[in-house]
């Protein structure tokens, strides 16, 4: 009884310290005591304990969230499920079903991630555990903006706000404010973005969430991104920038510095944009945060095109394309084979063109994307000129 005790001590140990690891983005130490933590139960007799079960759904929720190994966190969200079921600890059970549905909803299968996102609300609502309502409410926000249906998605959104303010939870009715005004962004509604992205301000600062503060900063800046107020949007990434500096958040150093360079990019001061994207592309590289990577990569492979520098174009394109393909993201897979086959295009390599038109007509084709067919017919005339 006294070596189980002490086994479940050093997981929670290890649990705890890989939280840690996550928030200051040095995944490769928090993956190690997750695997840790996850070996430990294993070795101890304790694969069935409801905080082992707990581990290994935070390890899957570390892999799809800041790794983008959305196959491994389907592997292992898989293992906990089979582990249990929806009577014993139907908590962790729901948990994994959910998890399961935002691999498929990232993945663009909507139509799976929503029958997962289902069972486990229907799970959640029986056992009345709010916070994870909330949460998969969430999750269907997120599955309906992608679909482009913002009214359903405001919905659920709007669910998840009201049950962390019935909780008083602060910290969730900050991140809910972001989504709602994430949400509103997609929409174009800026001025209504603006004003939950700064009550998500005031929340972060309310309880001294720095992180939080610092990301508020820098979404109140891409609105400003979006009004073409350059440098308004700039005063606010900086503040984003200063904060991740202070608190030693590299991602959001990553993302800010992107953000900068994008403003940048806007303005044409090429220069100046490259120097920082690639700080932002060196960051995500280290972090291994292949998201991050992803939008520099096609950031830089923007500005070469317009400098007209086409091979070099080609080699951030190409890495792009091959990184949506590694995190299965259909939509920019199919823009990916696009901007390829434009670049191929204007080195007037037009059979190489044509084989990645095809591609992108193909990948189109399985997204509920309704805006390819014409830029893709102009693109055709072009290699049939």
């Amino acid at each position: 009884m006294r070596k189980e005790a002490n086994n479940e001590l050093l997981i929670r140990a290890l649990s705890g310290r890989a939280h840690i690891y996550s928030l200051t983005g040095e995944f490769k130490k928090a993956a190690i005591d997750y695997k840790r933590g996850i070996t430990s139960s294993e070795k101890g007799g304790l694969t069935k304990n409801k905080f082992s079960l707990g581990l290994i759904i935070d390890y899957a929720i570390f892999l799809f969230g800041e790794l983008n190994d959305y196959a491994k966190a389907e592997e292992v969200n898989k293992i906990a499920i089979r582990r249990t079921d929806e009577n014993n600890f139907p908590e962790i059970f729901s948990r994994g079903l959910h998890g399961i549905g935002n691999i498929h909803r990232k993945r663009g299968d909507f139509d799976k991630a929503l029958k997962y996102f289902q069972k486990a609300l229907i799970i959640t609502e029986r056992i009345d555990d709010k916070e994870e309502i909330g949460n998969i409410s969430d999750s269907l926000g997120i599955l309906y903006s992608d679909k482009g249906e913002y009214d359903k998605a405001l919905k659920y959104y709007k669910r998840n706000l009201a049950i962390t303010e019935e909780l008083g939870d602060i910290s969730g009715v900050a991140t809910c404010s972001n989504n709602v005004g994430v949400l509103y962004q997609n929409k174009g509604e800026y001025d209504t973005a603006l004003i939950y992205f700064k009550k998500y301000l005031t929340m972060s600062q309310r309880i001294g969430a720095r992180r939080g503060t610092a990301v508020a900063y820098g979404n109140i800046g891409v609105i400003y991104h979006h009004k073409v107020d350059y440098d308004t949007a700039l005063e606010y990434y900086d503040k984003y920038l200063s904060i991740s500096k202070e608190i030693g958040y590299p991602r959001g150093i990553a993302w800010a510095y992107n953000n900068i360079g994008n403003i940048y990019q806007r303005k044409k001061e090429f220069s100046k944009a490259l120097k920082c994207l690639k700080r932002s592309l060196l960051m995500s590289e280290k972090m291994d945060d292949d998201i991050g990577t992803f939008w520099v990569c096609a950031n830089i492979g923007d500005i070469y095109e317009k400098e007209g520098r086409f091979s070099l174009a080609l080699k951030y394109l190409k890495r792009y394309l091959a990184l949506s393909q590694k995190m299965g993201i259909k939509g920019d897979i199919a823009d990916g084979f696009f901007y390829v086959a434009n670049i191929y295009v204007k080195l007037k390599k037009f059979k190489n063109a044509e084989e990645y038109l095809k591609k992108a007509e193909k990948a189109y084709k399985k997204t509920d994307r309704k805006d390819w067919r014409k830029k893709l017919d102009e693109m055709w005339d072009k290699v049939n000129a």
